[in-house]
Formats: C-alpha cells, structure tokens, sequence
C-alpha cells in the first residue's frame, strides 16, 4: 500500500475569516483494512478533496466512503477506502501446448482446468509446476509433461536438509528423461542429500546411477520409497560413508532383483526405520565386506546381501 502524506490533498481555507475566533482545527483519518493511511488537519469550514489513489496488488482500488460534508464541520472526520480482487489467467500447458486457461480473482484457490486434469490411459504425467493454489500474483503459468511408458519424463527433487530442526526444504527441481525398461544414466557432482529424490517412481524398471559422485552425501531417506516396478538399481560408485539417514531407502521396493552397492559403507548409520520394508525377499544386494553384510541381515532378514569379489 502506497503511503500517503498530507501534500497529496488540498484544501481551500476561507483565509478571510481565518483570523475570527471560531476557527477551530479537525482532523480527517484515512483507512484501509483497519490501518491508518494518513490523517490531514484542517480549519472548520475548509473545502477538502482528496486525490490520491492507494495500491495494493492483486487489487483495484474503488474510492473512498462518503464523508457526508463538503466543507469541514466542528468535528474530527474518518474515511474507509476499499478495494475488489482483479482477474488473472492461470495457464495450463502439458508439452509446452496450451490445453486450458482459467480465470481467477486474486487470492481465489486455481481450479485445473477439466481438459488439463483428465489424464490419458497409457501415458504417465509429471507433476504441475509450479503447485497449483492461490492465485498470488498477476498470471500464473503450470507446466506439466506426459509421455508413454517407454519415455518418461521425470523431475528429481533435490532437498537440503536443516540440521536444527530435522527438517528438509526444497533445494531445486531438475527434469531428467529415462526410458522405463533400459538404465538411465545421470550425474550429481557434490550431492549432499537424496531426500525424496526418487520417491514414487512408480514407472522406473531399471536404474543406472554408477555415475553419481557422492563423498558430501550424508541423507538418504526416502530416496527410492515406493518405486514398486524397480527391478535392478546401479548404485556400484556411491560413497555413503557420511551418510547417517537410511529410512525407507528401499520400501515397498516389491520387485527389486538386484542392487549394485559394493562401495556402500554404514558405519555412520543411525537411522534406518523400515529401510527394507516390504522389499522383494531374496532381493540379492551385493556389498562390499563382511561389515556391510552383518549391517543387512542385523536389520531385515528379506534380503540377501552377497559381498563383492573383484576376482572371481
């Protein structure tokens, strides 16, 4: 809201009878939403406007109320402005192709258009970005993808992790393509964390990550909850000896055949609630040494930890 001041209004003072004993000074309040915007004095009998138009986004100033007099009275005077939402189109975009627009008042929930919302049988969708909600600023345009089973398109979710309070906030968001039956190749120079960061692949059959460089990495929780198709997971570079957070790291993981970790070191580890819950029994985990081995079957008797011969 634009502040105001006294030299946006003028007044006109009868100064001939300035000087007669019943001038008297009053005051004129403006206010908008319960917070005063100025206050202006002036001498019973002046003529005052007002011309200054306050701002506010997302709104449109409409006036303000009726004072009720058109010189100042022996009393002090209060006026209220107000103001209505504007309209803004939300766009909606699958592919980068316009499928449907929406019009909304400022600080209305967006409705997804029932064209963008229908999902087609055969095809798997991204998540809309950025999350569809309040209409917050003047046009919003959410972007979302589809592709067929054999080409999903997939935004990785990279969190930091606040060690104060034990939460995670969103780091960055980076879209990665991989096709469901064949590895897919990615890189993450400096990873720290792996929060989420696969959590609900649900399409994923294959994954390669024998390229992942991770001696920071210190969190994976979560990182493959729920990829319920992954049948083979690559994790032969991944150094973990900072990592001290492995819950859920394979949960609900019902088809996983195998898993590449022969680098894998969980001396660090503190925490692994349900970190092989509900994964394929008999899921062969190849590891590096006896002390990888023990820390499998100590916490789930569903795998079957093999440990690593460079020489067979």
């Amino acid at each position: 809201m634009d502040e105001q001041s006294s030299s946006d209004y003028t007044s006109n003072i009868d100064k001939t009878s300035s000087s007669t004993p019943y001038k008297r000074e009053y005051s004129i309040t403006f206010e908008s939403e319960g917070i005063v915007l100025d206050k202006i004095i002036l001498l019973n009998g002046s003529k005052v406007t007002y011309k200054k138009v306050p701002t506010k986004t997302g709104y449109k100033f409409l006036g303000w109320s009726e004072l009720g007099y058109t010189t100042m009275p022996n009393q002090d005077l209060e006026t209220v402005g107000s103001f209505s939402p504007n309209r803004y189109d939300a766009v909606f975009k699958i592919n980068n192709e316009t499928c449907g627009t929406s019009n909304v008042l400022f600080g209305e929930q967006i409705i997804i258009p029932s064209a963008c919302a229908t999902e087609e049988e055969g095809y798997v969708y991204s998540e809309w970005l950025p999350e569809v909600g309040i209409m917050d600023e003047e046009g919003k345009t959410f972007t979302r993808t589809k592709a067929t089973s054999d080409n999903v398109k997939y935004t990785v979710k990279h969190y930091i992790e606040n060690i104060e309070d034990d939460g995670y906030g969103l780091l960055f968001l980076e879209t990665l393509f991989g096709e469901t039956n064949s590895n897919t190749n990615f890189t993450a120079p400096g990873l720290k964390t792996m929060y989420n960061t696969f959590n609900g692949c649900t399409s994923l059959t294959s994954l390669d990550l024998s390229s992942f460089h991770t001696p920071e990495l210190f969190s994976m929780l979560n990182t493959f909850f729920g990829c319920n198709r992954l049948v083979t997971l690559n994790l032969s570079s991944f150094d973990t000896s900072k990592v001290s957070n492995m819950g859920y790291l394979f949960y609900n993981n019902t088809r996983l055949t195998n898993v590449d970790f022969r680098n894998a070191d969980f001396s660090k580890v503190t925490s692994y609630a349900s970190m092989f819950s509900n994964i394929k029994m008999e899921a062969e985990i190849l590891v590096k040494d006896q002390a990888a081995y023990d820390f499998i079957k100590a916490r789930s008797s569903r795998p079957n930890p093999v440990i690593y011969n460079p020489n067979p």
